[in-house]
């Protein structure tokens, strides 16, 4: 599952904002816990 985190906010730090890209990829990983009820 780490490497889901690494892999978004690489795509979304490389789109120019690395705080932004690791913040949204902690929300994205907050949702996919809940969807999969973690």
């Amino acid at each position: 599952m780490a490497w889901v985190l690494r892999k978004v906010a690489r795509y979304l730090g490389s789109a120019g904002n690395e705080s932004l890209g690791a913040w949204a990829s902690y929300e994205r990983l907050n949702e996919m816990a809940k969807g999969r009820k973690l």
